[in-house]
């Protein structure tokens, strides 16, 4: 708790620790049973080493981006209500995000997808319901809560920043609790039917696992080929042996380049052609960097230029690589 307080802030000790907590407080409350001395224990070691990490955060780091969280307007409640679900259909990939053929590979993915996500909330709901009517357990009931509690921060909470929706990353949090229960729920149903239907149940189970699995290992492979672009200019770059890198008109470049080539240049943000460099990370905003042209790389998106030189404060730069929707220049030392 020490860590995530100093890296987040409160927000995992919101989220996490107290549903839990909560959860069982309410367990010996409608269970009638008798609350043990260790519960109290934990209770106040979270408290104290979550206030130590944000302590320490607030004296030796930046403002972590949990402080940053505002309500959602009364106006935009219940648009944002449903882009809350449907972060969460979003975060196992069960939206379409452009029009999709119903019977291709893609448009059965997103429907399996959609399957799992309703099972989940199928079993995450009925475990909730259960404990509140005391029919449940201990487990069930701390893991239900963290759902519960996870989910309506997010309904009053504005998570959308800059996605479309929402930063559906918020809901991992919850998810973790409603997988766990899911499993539960097909392994009470192995133990409590008959021979038959336990056989049916198993093999429901690891097929929606499978399936899963190879549709996510696909997705991977996709991921990696978008970033190949920019892999490929990483390497050139290495091979260059710069030591500065501009991206111009193209924010979110520089970010994916040096976490390609950690080690290597450094990748800046450029808003034009003999315009102001950034440099940004989560914490900090942008910094001012006057930019530096002697040997250094300039790249260009494939719809601003198609010169193969131009020359620019007294520096010369020639086109040396084509990258599909990057043009590669570098400065030549005559």
């Amino acid at each position: 708790m020490f860590l995530t307080s100093l890296s987040s802030g409160v927000y995992v000790f919101v989220c996490g620790i107290i549903p839990v907590l909560a959860g069982y407080l309410l367990y010996c409350l409608i269970y009638d049973k008798s609350f043990s001395v260790w519960y109290w224990i934990y209770s106040a070691g979270t408290v104290v080493t979550t206030l130590g990490g944000v302590l320490v955060n607030m004296l030796v780091t930046t403002d972590s981006k949990w402080s940053q969280m505002s309500l959602i307007p009364l106006t935009s409640f219940q648009s944002h209500f449903f882009t809350v679900i449907l972060g969460f259909f979003e975060l196992f990939g069960g939206v379409a995000y452009e029009e999709t053929t119903v019977l291709s590979w893609q448009g059965i993915d997103i429907l399996l997808r959609v399957a799992f996500v309703m099972l989940l909330l199928y079993c995450t709901m009925s475990a909730l319901i259960r404990f509140f009517q005391k029919k449940g357990d201990l487990l069930s009931g701390m893991l239900s809560m963290i759902f519960a509690v996870n989910t309506m921060i997010l309904f009053f909470c504005n998570t959308t920043y800059g996605s479309e929706t929402m930063e559906y990353r918020y809901h991992l949090i919850s998810a973790l609790p409603a997988m766990c229960l899911t499993a539960g729920w097909f392994i009470q149903l192995y133990i409590k039917e008959v021979k038959l239907r336990r056989y049916f149940y198993m093999l429901s189970a690891f097929a929606i696992v499978f399936l899963l699995y190879c549709s996510s290992v696909k997705k991977f492979a996709e991921y990696k080929c978008n970033g190949a672009d920019e892999q490929q200019v990483c390497d050139y770059v290495r091979e260059a042996d710069v030591s500065l890198v501009y991206v111009v008109m193209n924010s979110s470049a520089p970010e994916v380049m040096r976490l390609l080539d950690p080690d290597g240049a450094v990748y800046l943000y450029l808003t034009d052609l003999g315009g102001t460099a950034y440099a940004w990370d989560y914490y900090e905003e942008y910094s001012i960097c006057i930019p530096d042209y002697e040997n250094a790389i300039i790249i260009l998106p494939s719809w601003y230029s198609n010169e193969e030189s131009f020359e620019i404060e007294g520096f010369y730069y020639e086109k040396v690589l084509t990258v599909n929707g990057y043009y590669v220049y570098q400065e030549q030392n005559w």
